[in-house]
């Protein structure tokens, strides 16, 4: 669960699926000039987020409000088709990448268990494929280039039927059914201005994750609640019962967040000097927190400054699946480097090299590892590789490490 609201995605899912409410009530006062510069702003502001699905989600639900005659339904989807094409040429890399991702999928969806692979999975399960792909696919392309290791499928449905098997698409083919059947029947124009919310929502799903961010998720609920009080006088009771009990479920789990995030942020204000001090506080904060893989990298580069390498070992085989699976395999890696165990160090940096074959450092501690143990040859192949590479982002380490690969390849053995 994602709590913070402070990236792009979070913003324009909830900016989006807000607008057709908006728009609802500004139609309904008759105010058409103002619906065409709130358009036009929300429009502008989709642009200044690079939000492409926002910018879609805006021009579909204006054109229902004022175009609903003139449009049929296969207009409408065919317009929609239409405008996720056209913007697919915007941010190739981006478009590139999560086509990868459900390439990488589908090609091992027929592994999934009936029930899936257990809640907040998906990142350990998707690295071991991604990681398979690259052994078998060595030539490089831009794949190779546009890899990394994500939290997240960029399509909930599919992510969610990794971690929940078919249960999930039961339930959510079941939401989908009863919003598409409501907003053909209801006179009611307002639950059709929520369901379009809800549909937004479902838009935003197809392409990144929605529903794994707490304000998107208790605004879904929120909708479904307003849509069954209005459409269903004889449930009512049952149906705010069942939403006061989850909204409050997700409070609750809201306020120990916050408590377990307020821990971990004072941790990162105490010195180095007062290491057992910082762990304490994570600790408190680790029943809360232990999906979370930037804290638990946290956790884990404390334990190593500290120099608890039996305890960093013990603390990430027990959160594993937790972990960025790239950052685990390669603290893993320096863990046993430190400890002049090559081999097991060796099987690390290639792990984590063969999950994000664009990343750098795998590669330059295979190559100084080579080094130490004097296989020159096996150095220099390290290093061409190096010295080969496409620079995905530019940074000081980079350039250091390729200054190194090409000082190397100039010394004589």
């Amino acid at each position: 669960m994602i709590y913070e609201l402070d990236f792009i995605g979070a913003y324009s899912c909830l900016l989006a699926s807000g607008f057709p409410i908006l728009i609802y009530f500004l139609h309904k006062l008759q105010l058409k000039k103002t619906n065409i510069y709130i358009t036009i702003f929300f429009l502008i502001l989709s642009t200044y987020l690079q939000s492409r699905l926002m910018f879609v989600s805006i021009i579909l639900v204006f054109a229902y409000f004022y175009f609903n005659s003139k449009l049929t339904k296969v207009k409408l989807l065919i317009c929609c088709i239409s405008l996720l094409l056209l913007l697919l040429v915007l941010k190739q890399n981006s478009v590139i990448g999560r086509f990868f991702i459900w390439k990488i999928i589908l090609s091992n969806i027929s592994q999934t268990p009936f029930m899936g692979f257990g809640l907040n999975s998906f990142k350990y399960i998707y690295s071991e494929w991604q990681s398979n792909y690259f052994k078998s696919n060595t030539q490089w392309d831009i794949y190779h280039f546009v890899a990394d290791s994500p939290s997240y499928a960029y399509n909930e449905f599919i992510n969610y039927y990794i971690e929940l098997g078919i249960g999930f698409i039961f339930i959510i083919a079941i939401v989908i059914y009863v919003n598409i059947t409501i907003f053909n029947k209801s006179s009611i124009d307002f639950v059709k201005a929520v369901i379009l919310s809800n549909f937004v929502i479902l838009l935003f799903s197809l392409f990144s994750y929605p529903l794994h961010i707490f304000g998107v998720l208790l605004l879904f609920l929120l909708n479904h609640t307003i849509i069954f009080f209005l459409s269903f006088k004889k449930i009512r009771m049952i149906t705010c019962s069942i939403s006061v009990l989850s909204m409050t479920l997700m409070i609750v789990s809201f306020i120990k967040y916050k408590g377990a995030k307020a821990n971990w942020n004072y941790s990162k204000t105490i010195p180095t000097s007062y290491q057992s001090d910082k762990l304490n506080f994570l600790n408190s904060a680790l029943s809360e927190l232990d999906q979370n893989q930037y804290f638990l990298f946290d956790y884990a580069l404390t334990l190593k400054k500290a120099g608890y390498i039996n305890e960093l070992y013990t603390f990430i085989n027990k959160y594993n699946k937790g972990f960025n699976q790239y950052e685990k395999n390669l603290l893993l890696g320096e863990l046993f480097l430190k400890k002049n165990n090559y081999l097991v160090a060796i099987l690390y940096f290639e792990k984590a090299h063969k999950i994000i074959p664009n990343r750098f450092l795998p590669i330059y501690n295979l190559m100084n590892i080579a080094i130490n143990e004097k296989k020159y040859a096996k150095a220099i192949e390290y290093s061409k590789l190096i010295t080969s590479m496409p620079i995905k982002v530019k940074s000081n380490l980079v350039t250091f490490i390729i200054d190194q690969a090409e000082n190397l390849q100039t010394r004589s053995f």
